[in-house]
């Protein structure tokens, strides 16, 4: 999908994580993984937005081996054990971040997710990881969701309209199938980052329609 602001937010922060011996990468794992823990446990987060920063962790850390995880899990266990909900930091980052993650973080997801749905044949791990026979319900929710934002005046990441927003995530999805397809033109991504996008986009998704249906 996209880099999102929040990623360079916690970039510029990394020297505030305490995370000794750590270089400045691996920090802002430590601060991701610690706002997304602790931020849904206080009920600063919803869960699609803490899922949605395990999201971008992962992409940052594409490649890891499982010891440098291992350490960045640690530093950020030790992090999140001293942090309290009050905590200046935590939510000085939230209310920062929580601005863009409805008009950024959001919409890619519910974009793909819908032309995902709505393909003829959708790709095995969408119909594997979604687990519905219809989607009519969560496809209003995103039309309506969307329609929204574009009402609202608040433009998309990189400032386009937002009908050019849309159509150019859909493009980006659609290079999301060619790897699937062995085509190797517009944006290229291996079979196993096309699968884990389309498996994200599911959990994102549902996550954030069973809070607006709970709402």
């Amino acid at each position: 999908m996209i880099r999102h602001t929040m990623i360079a937010l916690a970039l510029g922060w990394a020297g505030t994580a305490c995370a000794q011996g750590l270089p400045g990468p691996d920090q802002s794992i430590v601060i991701l993984e610690t706002v997304a823990g602790r931020g849904e446990a206080c009920g600063l987060l919803a869960p699609w937005q803490a899922d949605g920063l395990r999201a971008m962790m992962e992409m940052e850390m594409a490649g890891w081996d499982n010891a440098r995880r291992a350490e960045v899990a640690a530093a950020a266990a030790e992090r999140a054990g001293r942090t309290p909900c009050e905590d200046e930091f935590l939510n000085t980052y939230i209310d920062a971040a929580g601005q863009n993650m409805e008009t950024e973080l959001l919409p890619p997801y519910l974009i793909a997710y819908r032309v995902f749905a709505k393909m003829d044949t959708p790709p095995a791990v969408f119909r594997q990881t979604a687990l519905r026979l219809d989607h009519s319900d969560i496809l209003t929710a995103i039309d309506t969701k969307l329609a929204e934002l574009e009402a609202s005046g608040r433009p998309p990441e990189g400032g386009k309209p937002w009908p050019d927003f849309i159509a150019l995530t859909e493009t980006r999805v659609a290079g999301l199938m060619e790897s699937f397809d062995g085509d190797a033109s517009g944006e290229r991504y291996s079979a196993d980052q096309a699968a884990a996008m389309i498996a994200q986009s599911v959990l994102i998704t549902h996550s954030w329609y069973e809070g607006e249906a709970g709402e």
